[in-house]
């Protein structure tokens, strides 16, 4: 099954085939896929739903309606290092399409795991993404966010960072944070 998935994450990579594998039925295998007791199944399926969800609202749709949310956030916590990267470039690019998709991965329980990958220097960035996609003209979840565990005080921290892409993830994120006027995220700041 891993080589299954790796062959259809190589085929949604070239753009020509991208609709040919969704069409085929792959997305809801690949879904199935993330649930595999085998740690390499789980990570290559999660590589080729993130190839088939970048730029495509319609595969994002297909992806996040089918629960997929529930089975990548397991694997922001646990499960092997190489299978974070594109766990969270998927939930990013499922973030960034909807609402409806962005309650759904809350509800998963993203928010703190990926506000535990903050400390995770190679991770970082794109654990920061991803919250800011959870966060764009979200309320509740831009509450959420700024009431998780290590949020505020990590993008904060953050701003002082050497490398430029932390420092812009951190500001991107704390803006996002209070972009609807969130009172308590705008005091969590200041302090």
């Amino acid at each position: 099954l891993e080589c299954a998935a790796r062959l259809l994450s190589t085929l949604a990579a070239h753009q020509d085939a991208q609709m040919a594998v969704a069409w085929a039925g792959a997305i809801p295998l690949l879904v199935e896929l993330l649930k595999h007791d085998a740690g390499k199944v789980r990570v290559e399926a999660a590589k080729a739903l993130w190839i088939l969800a970048s730029g495509n609202h319609d595969n994002q749709t297909t992806i996040a309606q089918l629960g997929a949310a529930k089975h990548l956030v397991p694997l922001l916590s646990g499960g092997a290092r190489d299978g974070k990267e594109p766990t969270l470039c998927l939930l990013t690019a499922l973030a960034g399409s909807d609402k409806l998709n962005q309650d759904n991965i809350t509800r998963a329980g993203a928010i703190q795991p990926l506000v535990d990958l903050l400390e995770d220097v190679e991770l970082r960035q794109l654990a920061a993404n991803a919250l800011r996609s959870l966060s764009e003209e979200h309320a509740d979840n831009q509450s959420a966010i700024g009431t998780a565990q290590g949020a505020v005080p990590q993008f904060v921290k953050f701003l002082l960072d050497s490398n430029p892409g932390t420092r812009e993830a951190a500001a991107s994120n704390l803006l996002g944070l209070v972009s609807l006027g969130n009172a308590k995220n705008m005091a969590a700041i200041a302090r």
